[in-house]
């Protein structure tokens, strides 16, 4: 079903749904966050900033809350 998105459940070794966007996180955002291998990357969902492997399409680490 085109538009529909899964909730993603914010769970260490939780796997992002698949099909679902990507939102990218803002240049001012990343600049004060420490750089990540390139195997890892930030990304904002809802308030909420995630540690995504990008290969295994897995939520490594999050911080609930943590865009106001």
């Amino acid at each position: 079903m085109k538009g529909f998105r899964k909730k993603v459940l914010l769970k260490v070794n939780a796997t992002y749904p698949e099909g679902n966007p990507l939102p990218t996180t803002p240049p001012n955002v990343l600049m004060s966050l420490p750089k990540l291998p390139e195997q890892l990357e930030y990304r904002i969902v809802d308030k909420n900033l995630i540690l995504r492997d990008v290969q295994a399409n897995i939520i490594v680490d999050f911080i609930p809350n943590a865009i106001q």
